[in-house]
């Protein structure tokens, strides 16, 4: 992973800024963990995040970030599946999910 990347990523997840929400990267209840990683990509619009999202994912407003996107900041297929996993079972809050980011990528 990317240290600068890695380093917002982290700040980010424990500012209290996003809402968790689950099974997407963003949808109107807040940001998956990895939607939270997609809004540092220099393509994201803020004012449009939702469209913005969407592209990010491949075109499908879903829980993954595409090919390019990984590429950009450096998370393994392997990793990014973890991070869904904690994420979306509901047992994980962003601040744990952070430390996890911080010890293991």
């Amino acid at each position: 992973m990317h240290p600068e990347i890695k380093k917002q990523w982290v700040k980010d997840l424990r500012s209290g800024k996003f809402k968790q929400s689950r099974g997407k990267l963003f949808n109107s209840s807040g940001y998956c963990c990895l939607g939270v990683l997609a809004t540092q990509h220099p393509s994201v619009d803020t004012k449009r995040i939702g469209e913005s999202l969407k592209l990010l994912s491949g075109g499908e407003m879903n829980g993954t970030l595409c090919n390019d996107v990984r590429a950009w900041c450096g998370l393994s297929m392997s990793d990014q599946t973890k991070l869904v996993t904690l994420n979306d079972s509901g047992k994980q809050d962003f601040k744990q999910i952070a430390d996890y980011i911080e010890e293991k990528l």
